[in-house]
């Protein structure tokens, strides 16, 4: 939660006096909870500079209470991120000081977001283990248009408090050149337009019915192809979730390239013939 100077103070930091009074004394009395972050944060995420990303992590479980977690990524300088220094909460400012930032290489930035040790070299990305030893977890996406309303976050957070296992809800904000980029210009649909995109793993509980999916997230719930091969129109169920308009174009360009379908595996996209002259 924030206090009433703008400190963020998680369970710890708050003492065991205000930790127990937020716990049914109404927090608003008491400082701006993570849900009222959580809300803000969509409406001023994807709308920051094209050299900043703040995305926000949900988490709860493995042995430590619910926690909302937010993380930056900019292209410059420390001292140059003035968009870095504010996040808007209501009339405060959460200050975000210098002396939280680390200045890395593109490539250093690569190991820091997966928890991997200060000072790790470039050359642990080949060694193929991971940072977090047992971190495993099945991973659902879906695209955003429209922020989530106040009491979606609210039953969110609050389901997320009480299960008895491990969830992760991770929030990626889009905007910027994304949202010049039209969504044929790439096999990619899904960027202009999109305020974030929602990666989560809340096993056994996941969305009946994601309106898109990302294909470096393989998804096979929502379709695969069998093992004798599968025609275009029955992947359309599920190519159309990834590559939306695009997904008959690259059908036709598999047609062209690899008509036996030589590259095939459980989502590969079939071949396309085109017999027109």
């Amino acid at each position: 939660m924030i206090d009433v100077n703008g400190l963020i103070l998680d369970w710890e930091s708050m003492g065991t006096d205000l930790f127990w009074a937020i716990r049914g004394g109404g927090g608003a009395s008491f400082g701006q909870g993570a849900i009222d972050l959580i809300d803000k944060w969509p409406s001023i995420a994807h709308k920051l500079s094209k050299d900043l990303l703040i995305f926000m992590t949900v988490s709860s479980g493995y042995g430590t209470p619910i926690k909302a977690m937010f993380q930056s990524l900019f292209l410059g300088k420390a001292d140059k991120c003035r968009a870095c220094t504010i996040i808007i909460t209501y009339s405060r400012e959460i200050q975000i000081l210098k002396a939280y930032c680390f200045e890395m290489s593109w490539i250093e930035s690569v190991l820091h977001f997966p928890k991997y040790q200060r000072g790790e070299t470039i050359e642990a990305l080949k060694n193929r283990i991971q940072p977090v030893p047992n971190y495993h977890f099945k991973s659902k996406s879906d695209l955003v248009h429209k922020p989530l309303p106040y009491k979606a976050i609210d039953k969110m957070w609050k389901w997320c408090s009480e299960v008895d296992f491990p969830t992760i809800i991770i929030f990626h904000p889009y905007g910027g050149i994304m949202n010049e980029i039209l969504d044929f210009e790439t096999p990619f649909p899904y960027r202009k337009g999109v305020i974030y995109e929602l990666l989560y793993s809340m096993t056994p509980h996941v969305l009946k019915e994601p309106t898109g999916a990302i294909v470096n997230i393989k998804d096979l719930d929502i379709g695969s192809n069998d093992v004798y091969g599968t025609a275009y129109f029955e992947a359309k169920v599920w190519g159309s979730m990834y590559f939306k308009i695009n997904f008959e174009r690259l059908a036709l360009i598999e047609g062209a390239v690899d008509p036996d379908n030589f590259f095939y595996h459980e989502q590969s996209i079939p071949p396309l013939v085109s017999h027109a002259k």
